[in-house]
């Protein structure tokens, strides 16, 4: 993730405090239903039902016409904007990213053609993703008219606009001091009267725009104006402190949290104690900080899951056809070599079936779906009333306005600053912004007649066959295995069949269903049946977990753990973990923490090597085709291989003859946090095996594929001196992990050095030191998971998780 900006001391301070007010703490996210039965209950592998499969899924069984798994970029690309163009009455669709690039400006015309000829067309994206787009569907929307509608997911709920209004309100002037916490208590009911009447307040609005944005100059203005705090005082309580009072500081705001949250009683007790032991420089920064920042508010889970998106991919027209998997609306999904820095490598689906109507209703109810305490997917007009983004494009005018107000002594500074702004040098009207969205658009499409001719004439990279001149698969697979089942899932925030849609948080370890992950749900159950079936049978399976991302969740880790030690019968399955390498990955902060779960898991299978039930375990990562890792430019191009970033994105799961294919990575993130969709195929062995001889293929050497494989049992790692080490996972020892360490931040710090964040030596070994203490968090829930006899609940794995959530976000 690249945070191109940077916070001043308050601002930064301010949002550590907030930070640390959403940390969970052990509180559990998920509401398992009485008498759900977990599947680790079991000690036999039992086969997966077709009555219970269908009780996870949102939509199927059905069968599916004309069905096809799209491997290449610029394919997937073109069949979706056949979709849009052969739309007679309706068209939903829903993604994480929509971006204003070549191919998205193409399908954006599109959509807004389908509209203006009367097809009704509902388009949902993710808000925190696409803000600094929005822009773009005010766009959609005026030129598509009434038939053309756009949401958001993710619009602040109730409490994170309380949260807003705290932080950009002044304390009364008989609590300015906050003694006893006297400036929180006084304005709690300022902030409930406030809300009540009009939810919203101009600082407030600018402090969201400013946070939605990532702009940290209305975070500034906001605060500091709005809630007329002084940056030099509370830097200077700061600079009073003793080292040992700094150091103490930073583990009281959880104790805070934990405490007013009004269901720890313990930690009432010992932040009662630690704040009455401490001097006066210490609990006076604290209240101080209560007061300027809303940690006492900030104990509802709305706030703790402000960051959860929608990850969905997915198009259907007209009730008779769809496509999803893992592409999002951007150029880095549909074409190969355009985007500036990845290839992606994916997957989507694409069907016809009647039954598409049972996926638009799945659609229409997350489209639907409003939070307890409000927000989450809203309209437009519900963006402009609550996080409008007029000062955040405007930002120097409105600088500019507000310092001419000021001087002025203005007595309704919003007023004027609303008055003065449309003046200022560099304002862009809402008129010449459109104007500009259009504009772009226009120049983007020119391009797309050069990057269609260059995709077609071009041999299809990594995920066609070798000649480059047919699709790995049929034109359609349906034909091949006419007797599977395709089941629609979704992972979300609410019970599929609850009609008050009442908001989930995360989910539960052998609850899965009822927390409403039905993907995870079924790909346990998937892993289990894998092994009953082959076990029955006497034929060896196969169960491939093709990830972009892979941090296992405790579900799927409980899960692997039982085809391990042998409690489920695996001898006849075979499991292969396929995911991106260091190199290759656009997170790499996730690889860093995963190598700690991947030893533990490794451990795990050699301590149970001479189990005769056991599964087989199989990691591999994909190298990239640049530097050392794969020799030079020159030898790479000589052989006739493009030097070309290409990441993998695929989240597909091979589970004996099923086939999972989503948007759900295996990771935390996929089962807590974010919802997405996939397809789940039963019974297409044929399906399965094209899928699996296409895997082999892009395994082969670099001359004869486009992507090395590395087949291993350890993690790949190119050292500051150049040189190609494998470090087993099975056997690595906590120093060779911390070797590691200083390897991945020395690799890090070349990235940040692009961008001019440069971390002195002091730094980048507190870096190396965090990063071993998450890791070795991680390590040890990943152990009591997989050496637990019975289900265990996640509290422990849940706190690991927003750990790792919070750091994934720092770096």
């Amino acid at each position: 993730m690249n945070l191109k900006f940077r916070f001043g001391w308050l601002v930064g301070t301010v949002l550590v405090m907030a930070a640390c007010s959403t940390t969970q703490n052990g509180v559990r996210r998920g509401v398992a239903s009485k008498g759900e039965s977990s599947p680790f209950d079991s000690k036999e592998a039992r086969e997966l039902s077709d009555l219970e499969l269908a009780k996870f899924a949102s939509a199927g069984p059905f069968n599916a016409k004309n069905a096809r798994l799209i491997t290449d970029n610029f394919e997937s690309y073109e069949s979706k904007l056949n979709i849009v163009k052969n739309a007679k009455t309706s068209l939903r669709m829903v993604y994480y990213i929509f971006s204003d690039d070549h191919t998205s400006s193409e399908l954006t015309n599109a959509i807004v053609a389908a509209a203006t000829r009367g097809v009704k067309v509902t388009l949902l994206v993710d808000f925190l993703t696409n803000y600094g787009r929005i822009d773009l569907f005010k766009y959609m929307k005026e030129k598509g008219g009434r038939n053309l509608e756009v949401y958001f997911y993710g619009l602040p709920a109730q409490d994170v606009l309380k949260n807003a209004i705290y932080q950009t309100i002044p304390c009364p002037d008989q609590a300015v001091s906050n003694e006893n916490n006297a400036c929180a208590q006084a304005k709690q009911p300022m902030v409930d009267q406030i809300y009540a009447n009009s939810k919203t307040t101009w600082f407030s609005r600018m402090y969201l725009s400013g946070l939605y944005g990532k702009n940290p100059d209305l975070l500034k203005i906001s605060i500091g104006l709005g809630g007329q705090v002084k940056p030099e005082v509370v830097k200077g309580k700061y600079a009073a402190l003793t080292k040992d009072d700094k150091t103490k500081l930073k583990g009281m705001p959880k104790l805070y949290v934990r405490a007013k949250s009004g269901g720890d009683l313990g930690a009432k007790m010992k932040l009662n104690t630690v704040l009455s032991a401490q001097g006066t420089p210490l609990v006076d920064m604290m209240n101080t900080l209560t007061g300027i920042t809303s940690i006492s508010l900030g104990t509802n889970k709305d706030s703790q899951h402000m960051t959860d998106y929608t990850h969905h991919k997915l198009m259907v027209a007209d009730g008779t056809r769809f496509q999803m998997g893992g592409r999002n609306v951007e150029d880095s999904y549909h074409t190969d070599g355009v985007a500036q820095k990845y290839t992606f490598m994916d997957t989507d689906y694409y069907a016809e079936t009647p039954e598409a109507q049972q996926i638009e209703a799945s659609f229409d109810r997350l489209v639907q779906f409003k939070n307890s305490n409000g927000g989450l997917v809203g309209s437009m007009d519900e963006v402009e009333a609550l996080v409008p983004n007029e000062y955040d494009i405007n930002t120097i005018p409105f600088q500019m306005a507000l310092q001419s107000c000021m001087q002025g002594a203005a007595l309704n500074i919003e007023e004027c600053v609303n008055t003065q702004i449309i003046k200022m040098q560099g304002y862009q009207s809402m008129s010449a912004r459109l104007a500009a969205v259009a504009k772009t658009n226009k120049s983007n499409i020119a391009k797309m007649g050069e990057i269609r001719r260059k995709s077609e004439k071009a041999a299809k990279f990594n995920w066609r066959e070798a000649d480059g001149k047919s699709p790995f698969s049929l034109a359609d697979d349906s034909v091949k295995d006419p007797q599977a089942q395709v089941y629609y899932l979704e992972n979300i925030s609410f019970k599929k069949d609850d009609a008050k849609l009442k908001r989930i948080y995360g989910s539960e370890i052998g609850k899965e269903n009822s927390s409403g992950k039905g993907i995870h749900a079924a790909w346990i159950r998937g892993i289990e049946n894998t092994c009953a079936v082959a076990a029955k049978g006497k034929t060896r399976k196969r169960i491939v977990l093709h990830s972009a991302y892979f941090l296992l969740p405790s579900g799927l880790t409980k899960a692997i753990g039982k085809t391990l030690d042998g409690t489920w019968n695996c001898s006849n399955v075979d499991i292969q973990i396929i995911t991106n390498s260091f190199g290759t990955t656009d997170l790499n902060v996730l690889n860093v923490f995963a190598r700690y779960q991947l030893a533990s898991l490794f451990k795990f299978d050699f301590a149970s090597k001479w189990n005769n039930k056991k599964a087989t375990l199989k990691y591999s990562e994909y190298l990239p085709l640049v530097g050392t890792y794969d020799g030079s430019k020159k030898e790479m191009q000589a052989r006739g291989i493009k030097n070309d970033n290409k990441s993998l994105h695929t989240k597909i799961s091979v589970l004996g003859d099923d086939i999972i294919i989503g948007s759900a990575n295996a990771d935390v993130r996929s089962y807590f946090m974010d919802t997405n969709n996939a397809v789940m195929i039963r019974n297409a062995p044929n399906l399965v095996a094209d899928y699996l001889a296409f895997l082999n293929r892009t395994q082969g050497p670099p001359q004869n594929s486009s992507t090395k494989f590395w087949d291993m049992d350890g993690a790949y790692m190119v050292t500051e001196q150049n040189e190609q080490i494998i470090f087993p996972y099975a056997s690595i020892t906590p120093e060779l992990m911390h070797k590691q360490n200083e390897v991945i931040v020395s690799q890090m710090q070349k990235y940040w050095d692009a961008e001019e964040k440069h971390l002195d030596a002091t730094k980048r070994g507190q870096l190396q030191i965090t990063i071993t203490a998450l890791g070795k968090k991680i390590q040890d829930a990943t152990d009591a998971i997989l050496k637990s006899d019975s289900s265990m609940n996640n509290d422990k794995l849940e706190e690991i998780a927003n750990t790792f959530d919070d750091t994934w976000k720092a770096l």
